[in-house]
């Protein structure tokens, strides 16, 4: 068993405690210099963190955020560099929101099933941009315009996906 190493556990909480202050001070500044008073947004924000709706909305926003900076970590450790975790996250997520509204299964099979389509369609994204990067005649260092077009096209197809999606509820929404 390992003994308690305290300068670990201090350098593990140092990160995220740096974050959260450099987070601040940059809002401070931002907020100053576009003539806003600091203190009234930051206390508003953790006045309605109180609010259990609130919390759950923060558990969900972060939990998006956690899930896709695994995905990025994980590229990180095989010396891959993912810029595109966004829009893999975007279309996974309306994947499985589009099987999972057609599918009528109980939970014990449905989880599994988005979990399943959600992966898939975040690596089928992904794999887009690695074709034209992966192909023998490729040299390296030489830039590939073609990469680049690919992986600003991977980005941009879920953004757009999204906006029609919001159009459509406004749609139905004012019928």
């Amino acid at each position: 068993m390992k003994k308690f190493d305290k300068e670990r556990v201090l350098l593990a909480v140092a990160g995220p405690v740096i974050a959260l202050a450099v987070a601040f001070v940059l809002s401070a500044i931002v907020l100053i210099a576009s003539g806003k008073n600091p203190v009234e947004p930051f206390a508003l924000m953790f006045e309605q963190a109180g609010f259990s709706d609130i919390q759950v909305l923060i558990i969900n926003q972060a939990s998006m955020y956690y899930i896709a900076a695994l995905a990025v970590a994980i590229g990180f450790r095989m010396n891959l560099f993912n810029i595109g975790v966004d829009g893999q996250y975007q279309l996974a997520a309306m994947m499985a929101a589009i099987v999972g509204a057609h599918a009528n299964l109980p939970a014990f099979l449905q989880i599994p099933l988005l979990l399943l389509t959600a992966v898939l369609t975040g690596a089928f994204w992904s794999g887009i941009a690695g074709c034209p990067q992966g192909h023998p005649g490729r040299q390296r260092g030489r830039r590939d315009d073609h990469a680049e077009r690919h992986r600003d096209l991977r980005h941009r197809l879920p953004v757009a996906a999204r906006r029609l999606r919001r159009q459509d509820r406004q749609q139905q929404h004012h019928r």
